[in-house]
């Protein structure tokens, strides 16, 4: 067992949104999961429970005082002041078990408001901490990802996007971004982020001035994401092995509703139907295939991690033309199934994706280097086999379930030990 602790398993609370959604979702129940695998005591305490793993509570929706949740959802709506007050998650402090040697805060957005950062003083007395950045809400006004905007730098206040993710009606950045600065600087936390990349927009924020931060990559479960066979995927999903396929799902799907990330299907529209055909995997993907004119297969978004890992397996190469990418799951996951991938040099995605070894990376938003790759790729087997062993190898050695946790194991200890140092 890996503990810091001179042999005692430790006591581990995490916290996020929900058990089940997205990347930063399955990131955050893998870690759950592997912490209690290496023989660790794990809770984690979630705005929703969608999944019948142990361990995991869903945080109480708690009455208040008559009318004061209501005034808040009015300052909310009318005002763009994001989750002002969580009651049940102000009361975590009190309901964590006392004994916790670590509390592992993850997002603190979605999930309906389920936490405010005004709780984070209160939480980061009572429990060495550590906070984990997946996307730049907790440095912005209101925004996961600030694109070209550096206002996240300043203040914020006269927002010209309230339109990114996480939207607002109306502009209280300033306000947000004030009670976001509070909070952090009257809270004891180490900051982690996904990605070097991240790590280095973090150091930049005057809302995390002073804090420690450092890169812990985010957990692949190489015992899902494995190289398999390619034709036994494509019976199943119903894919002509005469077919090269090309997989675009996350970013590169959803990114339909906001203008963004829609590189590909630009560039898929210069290929010829025969021989090419993208396989399009994602809540939107319907939508995205009518910018198509070629053919092309659409696939819901993959419920669990062992459909989405068929869907790598029965193509031949993952385009990932995200703007702006903290980390890359889409990329590492498909590497780990032995699929080369094709990316923009965007975010966190040159850490995890090694131009020449496990896909090719080119210039973000450049079509015409996104064409040329898709024809390397095409014209290339071997290569395409080669990349796809190396991918693989890389994202074991790198980015596993267990080597990711075992990193945590190792700074929980650190922190712990910090703390201790402080107090006496």
């Amino acid at each position: 067992m890996n503990t810091p602790e001179g042999g005692r398993p430790l006591n581990v609370v995490l916290i996020h949104a929900a058990d089940a959604g997205g990347g930063a979702e399955r990131s955050t129940l893998s870690l759950h999961l592997e912490l209690i695998k290496q023989g660790h005591n794990s809770r984690m305490y979630v705005g929703y429970k969608r999944t019948n793993s142990p361990n995991v509570v869903e945080i109480e929706r708690v009455r208040t005082i008559p009318g004061v949740m209501r005034v808040c959802r009015w300052l909310e709506e009318n005002r763009g002041w994001q989750h002002l007050y969580a009651p049940g998650f102000r009361r975590l402090h009190s309901i964590i078990p006392p004994d916790t040697d670590i509390l592992h805060i993850h997002s603190l957005w979605a999930s309906g408001g389920f936490a405010d950062v005004g709780a984070l003083p209160a939480l980061t007395r009572q429990f060495p901490t550590l906070i984990t950045l997946r996307e730049q809400w907790l440095t912005t006004g209101h925004c996961a990802n600030s694109g070209d905007c550096d206002r996240w730098l300043r203040g914020c206040g006269s927002c010209p996007h309230l339109d990114v993710i996480p939207v607002i009606a109306h502009d209280g950045t300033r306000i947000n971004w004030l009670r976001k600065w509070i909070a952090l600087h009257r809270s004891q936390a180490h900051i982690t982020t996904v990605s070097d990349w991240m790590r280095e927009m973090a150091m930049k924020s005057p809302i995390l001035a002073g804090k420690t931060i450092s890169t812990i990559y985010n957990g692949i479960d190489v015992s899902v994401f494995s190289p398999g066979s390619q034709d036994q995927a494509r019976e199943a999903l119903n894919i002509p092995k005469d077919k090269f396929s090309v997989l675009l799902a996350g970013q590169s799907i959803e990114g339909i509703h906001h203008g963004i990330a829609q590189h590909a299907i630009s560039a898929f529209n210069r290929f010829k139907s025969d021989g090419f055909l993208p396989l399009l995997v994602g809540h939107s993907a319907s939508l995205v295939a009518k910018t198509l004119s070629i053919p092309c297969r659409v696939l819901p978004f993959q419920e669990t991690p062992q459909e989405m890992a068929r869907c790598y397996r029965a193509s031949d190469l993952t385009v990932v033309c995200s703007e702006v990418e903290s980390f890359g799951r889409i990329a590492a996951e498909s590497q780990a199934c032995g699929t080369p991938v094709l990316a923009f040099a965007s975010g966190g995605l040159p850490e995890v994706v090694k131009h020449g070894m496990g896909g090719w990376l080119v210039p973000t938003g450049d079509v015409d280097a996104l064409t040329a790759g898709l024809r390397f790729f095409i014209e290339n087997s071997s290569e395409r086999r080669r990349m796809g062993s190396a991918g693989a190898t890389w994202v074991q050695t790198q980015f596993s379930n267990e080597k990711v946790t075992k990193d945590f194991i190792s700074l929980y200890g650190q922190v712990i030990t910090k703390r201790r140092r402080l107090e006496r």
